[in-house]
């Protein structure tokens, strides 16, 4: 019967495709039992147009290797490739660079506002009158009001609050990255998997119309594995579409157009952190709140003491 040929060529083609899944097993059991039962298989066999869609479906999701093909052969999956990489791209970043150009000024001027505000005068006076008067004279003025040591302590307040800022971008930068490298292995892998369900759609809908051409399939049967087919090229050019802006994402994130992206494999040996773990207190969000506010205040003691005038 033309059921039961189509039941054995199914059969056929999922012991093919060496599947060991249990619902496959289980698919393939039944279209067995279906060749050889007749009509039951007929009945069993004779579906709509929506459960064919749902078998098709399922043959393409299990149609596929146990083992999983290796993560990526686009660079070395090692822990030392991604810490170099991404120690690299944060020493050229523009941004990274520009903050640590403003904490060297920050730090410059703390160091000038540290120095003495006085410098000894030395005076030295001669007179040829009637009389020759000669005078040397040394003065210093007093910082008696305590201005250097409040300009100091404001400029490490400056400097401490310029280092978090410094540290907010590189971990900004770092988790960008991070997350870039992230989402395009993600895609990638993703656009692997589609490829690999589209040859499983096209090597079943050629099935599907060798057996519709001998008869064996109706053609609203071969019409939904074309559409099923359809779906699969429409599913995969999405993923190439993700693909390519993954790709453009990390170019922009790292400034520079590569072949080759380190991939992260695995799971971090350490276990997960949990809050209790984390030391709040050393965040650098923190941090420069607390330092950005310390600077204002000693700045506003800056500003009263250089209203004191100091004695000579």
């Amino acid at each position: 019967m033309p059921v039961e040929k189509f039941a054995v060529a199914m059969s056929a083609w999922l012991s093919s495709r060496a599947i060991t899944s249990a619902p496959a097993r289980r698919l393939r059991a039944s279209l067995r039992i279906g060749a050889c039962a007749g009509a039951i298989a007929a009945s069993a066999l004779t579906v709509s147009a929506p459960v064919m869609a749902q078998e098709i479906v399922v043959l393409q999701s299990y149609a596929s290797p146990v083992e999983a093909p290796p993560l990526s052969t686009e660079a070395t999956p090692s822990q030392t490739v991604v810490a170099e990489f991404v120690t690299t791209m944060l020493s050229r970043h523009p941004a990274l660079r520009a903050a640590d150009a403003q904490f060297n000024a920050v730090e410059a001027r703390a160091r000038g506002a540290a120095r003495s505000l006085y410098n000894p005068t030395l005076e030295a006076e001669y007179e040829d009158a009637q009389d020759v008067t000669k005078s040397i004279g040394l003065s210093q003025t007093l910082d008696w009001a305590g201005k250097r040591r409040a300009r100091a302590s404001a400029g490490r307040a400056d400097v401490d609050a310029a280092r978090a800022t410094r540290d907010i971008v590189r971990k900004a930068l770092l988790t960008e990255l991070l997350t870039s490298l992230a989402d395009f292995q993600t895609t990638l892998e993703l656009k692997r998997l589609s490829d690999r369900r589209l040859q499983n759609g096209e090597e079943f809908f050629s099935l599907a119309d060798r057996r519709n051409r001998a008869g064996d399939l109706s053609e609203s049967e071969l019409l939904t594995a074309r559409l099923a087919l359809a779906k699969a090229r429409a599913d995969n050019n999405a993923a190439k579409s993700a693909l390519s802006l993954a790709r453009q994402n990390l170019s922009g994130v790292t400034g520079e157009e590569r072949e080759i992206w380190p991939l992260l494999v695995g799971v971090p040996k350490a276990a997960p952190l949990s809050v209790d773990d984390v030391q709040k207190g050393a965040l650098p969000e923190l941090v420069f709140a607390r330092a950005q506010s310390d600077a204002t205040t000693k700045r506003i003691k800056v500003a009263k003491r250089n209203r004191k005038p100091d004695p000579t």
